[in-house]
């Protein structure tokens, strides 16, 4: 395949990595200059229109997905007839990623990650995959090979062998499992229905191999691995590394729940635990039980004749003995005959000879590797549930027991010495009939219900921690439910925030007024008083930034300025008549910035501080009338550096910090004793305090991404930041902590920035970055919207949508 041109563009140059579906390649793209990786369909697949079907749904439903975490998709295509032999080419165009695979560095370190490197890859994929579900997307395979770590820390989730959440349910009523056995959840195994909490598992299952190594089920053969996460309770994380905290052991061990509804509800909630613990706060979605007796589940111990898991189906004639023998002969026979042909096919003509693979970082006698196996289950003929034999010899129990057809997609030889499976048998039982649940949603903690199925509808109301309501109906991707309330009402909510219970896959489609709610603040917001902001939208002078005001109540826009000169970051006085903002409309060559005010109107512009350098991010003192703290940023030896200065507008003003990186974005307490702000420190931003009276700074969050824009509470509890992969990144995620860095919980999951407080401390604004100029993903061309976030709810409104791209908001009341 090398040297071919694909897509008239696509010019292949080596060969990345082989899977169970295909190759991937490095390649050069000839049109728009530049490195691209190109997956290509196995050839011995090409001719099978499910799997041709599948790769092409791969890259449609990944393409859609925008996330700094998730590998952008920029084509797809087929050359017919085009291989080798003359079988069709299909192939997916994706973004180049450098690094190394979670699995290669796993074998390379040959030791487990550090609990704090391991929070921070634990919270990029956990932001992927949350976004990933929330547009009502499973990945279904979540392992350390899908996952690429670059130098610098960044984490990107790869092969997304997506479906839709009811693609998935249909997929599975049909009788088709796909994954990896070392990482699929139990009800994946049993062809049970699947939805994010089985990517919830494999989360887990990633994060014990992180923390200690190795898988939680380490077995001869892929259906011992397979009958281990069905059955086996997954060996305590202590046992292995007793350094560990019991709440990151909890944490993980919550995440390996057998059953659906004992695990997280979604990714998102289990990286922000694992963000608690790693710095040794409590968890907020484990319980007391669960910290307090931090080892797993116990075996499960079925009724006899009945499983565990999802209610059995109807009673059927029992087989005999003998009959139950020969079936477990069979799936043996045939797991050894599929193995071999797998081999074969993967073969094909003139294949090299197999070279041994990097030895894994844990290698106990007989180890298999986790080879890629799809189980296809005829769902038309059912057995009768057995209860698991007692014997420790590997056996995959299931409600639907004939045909099973086994293949596996090995990577090396396989091995012929294989243990065959055991064949000893309890004696068979009836199976007694029972009526599954209805499907219904429990609330775990207070969840919203509105009148449609998006944030932006009406608030009808609120499930409280416990509450559960039947299920009516789901919008088209099941990322929102429909439900009846006690009064009979029909609401809506959000699928992420809550668990559920029965057969999803029964639910219908619902139908709802497809219009969205009136201005007016949703009745649990309660927004009110004025909020003043930056706008670029092309329409002053010379497309400059204003600045604009805008009344919560009314719903009135206002331009402040209009000067053709850049003006932005406007921060309100405490007594909400005055503006300060950056502006270089004083400077002939518009190369410097100095900080401005004038009245709430736009009258009386007035320069307050001119330091001849760059003067901005302006923060009036809220307990002393007049005083500002600002950031200054210079050039010493083509090297800039900015510091912190305080001013009252008269004389010099006075430098509280000396930092040979960037301090900017200060904001006050509410004493006006100390001043937090960005830092930067070896590299990336940070958040510090620093004492205003004596310069004394201590660092209170920092890691290895840009922490930047902390803006303190006008009660003193909290400090809100945004979170970035690093300058370029046009937008991150907003996170929430105390002021001496403790309770740290991410706020909002959207692609967030310039966050500023309510007089009240109750909500966050902030812009929301959106892909305003359609190139797929977010860059600095986009635009944002004024949107808030409740930070006890974390209810997200939107506050103002209008053309142009609106950022750094400030709110006053009245």
């Amino acid at each position: 395949m090398i040297d071919k041109q694909l897509g008239g563009r696509y010019a292949l140059q080596e060969e990345l990595g082989r899977g169970g579906m295909g190759v991937v390649y490095r390649a050069f793209d000839t049109s728009l200059r530049r490195q691209v990786a190109v997956k290509v369909l196995a050839s011995h697949l090409a001719g099978d229109p499910l799997f041709v079907q599948r790769f092409h749904r791969e890259a449609i439903a990944a393409g859609n997905l925008h996330h700094s975490n998730i590998v952008t998709i920029y084509d797809v295509g087929v050359e017919r007839g085009a291989g080798d032999y003359g079988q069709d080419i299909n192939f997916i165009i994706m973004q180049f990623v450098e690094g190394e695979s979670l699995d290669q560095w796993l074998r390379r370190q040959r030791r487990p990650m550090p609990l704090a490197d391991a929070a921070l890859v634990v919270h990029q994929i956990g932001d992927a995959l949350q976004y990933a579900h929330d547009q009502g997307m499973v990945h279904r395979d979540v392992k350390p090979s899908n996952v690429m770590l670059s130098d610098n820390g960044h984490v990107t989730l790869m092969d997304f062998g997506l479906v839709r959440a009811g693609e998935l349910s249909q997929l599975t009523q049909s009788g088709s499992v796909l994954g990896t056995p070392a990482y699929m959840a139990p009800e994946q195994i049993t062809g049970a229905t699947v939805d994010r909490r089985a990517d919830v598992y494999a989360f887990g299952v990633v994060i014990y191999e992180l923390l200690i190594g190795q898988t939680p089920f380490v077995r001869t053969t892929p259906m011992a691995v397979a009958h281990a996460h069905v059955y086996d309770p997954p060996p305590p994380l202590r046992e292995k590394r007793p350094d560990l905290p019991p709440s990151v052991e909890a944490v993980v061990m919550k995440a390996l729940s057998k059953e659906p509804s004992g695990r997280y509800n979604d990714a998102g909630p289990l990286a922000a635990d694992f963000d608690r613990v790693s710095t040794g706060q409590m968890p907020v979605f484990v319980g007391a039980a669960a910290l307090g007796a931090t080892t797993p589940m116990t075996r499960p111990q079925p009724a006899r004749g009945t499983l565990s898991a999802p209610p059995p189906p109807p009673a059927r004639t029992r087989k005999s003995g003998a009959s139950r023998l020969w079936l477990i002969a069979t799936i043996v026979a045939l797991l050894l005959l599929a193995a071999v042909a797998a081999y074969m096919a993967f073969s094909g003509r003139g294949a090299q000879t197999t070279t041994t693979p990097e030895m894994p970082i844990v290698e106990p006698e007989g180890t298999a590797s986790p080879l890629p196996v799809v189980v296809l289950v005829d769902p038309t003929e059912t057995g009768t549930p057995q209860e698991p034999p007692s014997t420790d010899t590997p056996v995959v129990e299931s409600t639907t027991h004939t045909p099973i057809s086994v293949v596996v997609a090995p990577t090396a030889t396989p091995d012929p010495t294989a243990t065959p499976v055991s064949t000893a048998t309890p004696a068979p039982t009836e199976t007694p009939t029972s009526t599954p649940a209805p499907p219904a949603v429990l609330a775990a903690q207070p969840v919203n219900l509105r009148s449609g199925p998006d944030e932006v509808f009406d608030r009808v109301g609120e499930l409280q921690a416990g509450d559960s309501l039947l299920i009516t109906g789901r919008n088209s991707d099941g990322s929102w439910l429909e439900v009846q309330t006690g009064e009979g009402a029909l609401a809506w909510v959000l699928a992420r925030l809550v668990d559920t219970q029965g057969d999803l896959g029964s639910v219908a489609l619902a139908s709802y007024i497809p219009q969205l709610p009136t201005s007016t603040p949703p009745p649990a917001a309660q927004l009110s008083g004025r909020i003043v902001f930056a706008r670029n939208d092309a329409g002053g002078q010379d497309g400059a930034s204003e600045i604009y005001r805008y009344d919560l109540a009314s719903g009135t826009t206002v331009r402040l300025t209009n000067d053709g000169d850049n003006d932005w970051i406007p921060r309100w006085s405490p007594d909400g008549r005055r503006i300060a903002f950056t502006s270089n409309r004083a400077n002939s060559d518009r190369s410097n910035y100095d900080i401005w005010a004038m009245n709430a109107d736009g009258s009386s512009p007035q320069r307050i501080i001119s330091t001849g350098a760059w003067d901005d991010y302006a923060s009036w003192s809220p307990a002393t009338p007049g005083l500002l703290a600002f950031s200054t940023t210079a050039s010493t030896d083509g090297v800039f550096n900015s510091e912190i200065h305080v001013s009252n507008g008269q004389g010099e003003p006075r430098r509280i910090t000396y930092n040979t990186g960037k301090d900017e974005w200060p904001s006050w307490s509410p004493d006006g004793q100390r001043i937090v702000h960005s830092s930067e420190i070896d590299g990336s931003r940070d958040i510090v305090i620093t004492e205003v009276a004596s310069g004394a700074t201590q660092r209170i969050y920092g890691t290895a991404r840009d922490e930047n824009e902390p803006a303190w509470s006008p009660d003193g509890r909290w400090i809100v930041f945004s979170a970035r992969n690093g300058p370029d990144d046009p937008a991150g995620e907003l996170m929430l902590m105390a002021p001496d860095g403790s309770q740290l919980r991410r706020l909002t999951g959207v692609f967030a920035g310039n966050p500023s407080w309510s007089p009240d401390s109750r909500w966050v604004i902030f812009a929301r970055t959106v892909d305003s100029n359609g190139s797929g993903g977010l860059d600095k061309r986009d635009e944002s919207d004024l949107w808030a976030v409740s930070i006890d709810t974390q209810e997200l409104v939107p506050v103002l949508e209008a053309p142009g791209s609106d950022s750094a908001p400030s709110w006053t009341a009245g």
